[in-house]
């Protein structure tokens, strides 16, 4: 059984000696014991053996239990620090470990699991930088799109550009029959992530629909305080992501 999390929090930050915080990253990146022995600048295995012996105790794991304590160390740490788990340190232990969360929809910012795809995200990172900017992210499903939109989104976040996500899926499909009702469910979207935003209330309902979605948007970024990044998530219904960059000269 795995201790509670604020007790492994508590062993991880205070309870492991130097030498003890050297070998655990290379021991949940995969490496071997002589590799880790390397790394530690000792001639032989048995020093790294020791060390993660006396770590995996520490955890509640006994010696006497291995090699089951480590794959069980691997696990504790897949379910309460999993950006520090390398996939190779999981597969050594695949016949034991059968809760791990496995990649699967978006991987949040400190994911062991995201590939990045060089280079990739440094051009959309400087992408999202220049003005007018328009970025599409095309691929299969399930490849990492949302993924990869997320982490942009957290670098335009970082230049103090105001954002707004979109999933698509969460609009009514029957919003998406009519143009007035979509347009405006997509300002409304928009409004609940810009506090700032003009109300929903200027649309006025004997204007057509697509001119009141100019104007409001007009609107919207005349108040704006900088850029507006605007990210695209149609998830249900095409391969793509599209991410729009506006500022009021757009």
């Amino acid at each position: 059984m795995l201790i509670s999390q604020q007790k492994f929090e508590k062993i991880y930050q205070d309870e492991l000696t130097p030498k003890q915080k050297k070998a655990l990253p290379f021991f949940l990146a995969g490496q071997t014991d002589e590799q880790i022995a390397k790394q530690l600048g000792a001639t032989h295995r048995s020093t790294a053996s020791h060390q993660l012996r006396n770590i995996s105790t520490k955890f509640g794991f006994p010696p006497e239990t291995e090699p089951d304590s480590r794959c069980n160390l691997i696990e504790m740490f897949a379910k309460y620090k999993p950006e520090l788990v390398s996939v190779k340190a999981l597969e050594k232990c695949g016949h034991i470990i059968q809760n791990i969360r496995f990649p699967e929809g978006m991987e949040p910012l400190n994911s062991a699991f995201y590939q990045e795809r060089s280079p990739t995200e440094s051009r959309c990172y400087t992408a999202i930088k220049e003005p007018g900017a328009l970025i599409r992210i095309k691929a299969p499903k399930q490849m990492g799109k949302t993924s990869l939109l997320k982490r942009i989104i957290a670098e335009a976040k970082k230049s103090s550009y105001s954002t707004v996500y979109l999933n698509f899926s969460l609009i009514q499909k029957n919003k998406f029959t009519n143009a007035n009702d979509f347009l405006r469910s997509f300002y409304a979207y928009v409004i609940n992530q810009l506090p700032s935003a003009p109300p929903l209330t200027v649309w006025d309902i004997d204007t057509p629909s697509m001119v009141n979605c100019t104007l409001t948007f007009q609107s919207l970024l005349k108040q704006l305080d900088g850029v507006l990044v605007l990210a695209l998530d149609p998830t249900f219904r095409t391969s793509k992501c599209i991410i729009y960059l506006f500022n009021k000269n757009s």
